[in-house]
């Protein structure tokens, strides 16, 4: 089975990160983690050197022994979004994937309402981890380009796939992150009030009365203008697919089903379980000793 090698010295974010996804039911590769120092991992590292030696690749690189470990990655087919925007706009306009994908602007077939419910879905794992380096969502991530990574989400011939997840976690027990843990927990709170009263609205027969979220909003409008500008290295040109508000609450269906999905946790086995539990599995992909209660 192919692979993608990725040198680290930092696994336990994207560990976790990859294990809450696919809890979530997320498509995301399965990924595993080795030492450098000794046995596969020292094998893989001298193998890279040696085709690094012989020019089999080129680019930047840093020296391996740097780094104490290895992630595995299965290797996804597809393209990512960045690849596919880029791939699209040199189309135009002939271009057909978003059409293909979500079906016609404001109208989304079933396999663009499947695929919209992952995106959601998606959205709000990022959110529950406080990833930012996926989709910029505005009203919950700080980013002075307004810009994310659009690289971390690929698209086969069904729903996406997310790679690269990981934990952006906050030390609240320092000063100066405590009142930023709030924060942002207020601006999540009120991103899934808003999901929560315009599906309620929805399901009911009822417009909306509440304007859509700027998060899922902007998720929706990158699909339209992309992001950043020509010449930056951020920049990705939209593909000029309006979701509509059809769209929108197909959008927000997904994310709201994870919200539901946490919801059970919290009632079957405690949300503090659930995450202890995810340590525990994270420290054991390290080879790190089990932690005793006292």
């Amino acid at each position: 089975r192919a692979v993608v090698a990725k040198l680290t010295d930092s696994p336990a974010s994207e560990l976790a990160g990859s294990e809450l996804a696919r809890m979530l039911g997320i498509r995301t590769p399965i990924i595993g983690v080795l030492s450098t120092a000794h046995g596969e991992g020292a094998t893989i590292v001298a193998t890279l050197r040696r085709l690094r030696a012989e020019g089999h690749f080129e680019g930047k690189w840093e020296s391996p022994r740097k780094f104490a470990f290895v992630l595995l990655q299965e290797l996804q087919s597809g393209r990512t979004l960045k690849e596919l925007c880029h791939e699209e706009a040199a189309a135009t306009p002939n271009s057909t994937w978003a059409l293909e994908t979500f079906g016609q602007a404001g109208n989304p077939t079933q396999r663009g309402v499947t695929a919209l419910r992952a995106l959601g879905a998606l959205v709000a794992s990022d959110v529950l981890t406080h990833n930012s380096d996926r989709f910029f969502l505005p009203n919950i991530f700080q980013n002075f380009s307004r810009c994310g990574n659009v690289a971390n989400v690929m698209f086969d011939s069904s729903e996406p796939i997310a790679i690269d997840n990981a934990f952006g976690a906050y030390d609240y027990t320092r000063a100066d992150n405590a009142l930023r843990f709030q924060q942002y927990c207020d601006s999540v709170a009120e991103l899934t009030s808003c999901v929560i009263s315009r599906v309620r609205d929805v399901d009911s027969g009822r417009t909306p009365q509440l304007r859509a979220h700027p998060a899922l909003k902007g998720v929706c409008e990158f699909f339209v203008s992309g992001q950043g500008k020509s010449g930056d290295a951020s920049y990705v040109p939209g593909l000029e697919h309006d979701f509509g508000q059809r769209g929108l609450v197909e959008l927000e269906r997904g994310f709201l089903s994870v919200v539901t999905q946490i919801r059970q946790w919290s009632c079957v086995t405690g949300i503090d379980e659930v995450f202890v539990d995810l340590r525990k599995r994270t420290r054991q992909a390290l080879g790190l000793p089990a932690e005793h209660s006292i």
